[in-house]
C-alpha cells in the first residue's frame, strides 16, 4: 500500500524531462516525445515496427492494437 501511494505521488517536472532528453541525446539514444498522451504513439509505433514491445501501467494500449504489452511492472 505504500509503495503504491509513493509510486502515485511522483511528479515528473518538465526539468526533470529536458534532463532525460540530453542524456538521451548525449548518449545518441533515440527517443520519442508524444504530443500528448503516448499510448496511440506506442501502439502506432509497434503496429508499425518501431517498437518490439510496450511497458505500461495500464491497459489503454490494447485497444489502440498493441500487441505485446507488459502490464505492472514492479519489483
Amino acid at each position: 500500500m505504500a509503495m503504491r501511494k509513493f509510486s502515485e505521488s511522483i511528479d515528473i517536472t518538465p526539468k526533470m524531462a529536458h534532463t532525460l532528453i540530453l542524456a538521451l541525446r548525449e548518449m545518441k539514444v533515440e527517443y520519442y516525445v508524444a504530443p500528448y498522451e503516448a499510448d496511440a504513439q506506442l501502439a502506432f509505433m509497434y503496429k508499425s515496427g518501431r517498437a518490439d514491445i510496450i511497458f505500461t501501467e495500464d491497459s489503454d494500449l490494447i485497444p489502440f492494437g498493441a500487441g505485446i504489452v507488459f502490464f505492472k511492472m514492479d519489483n
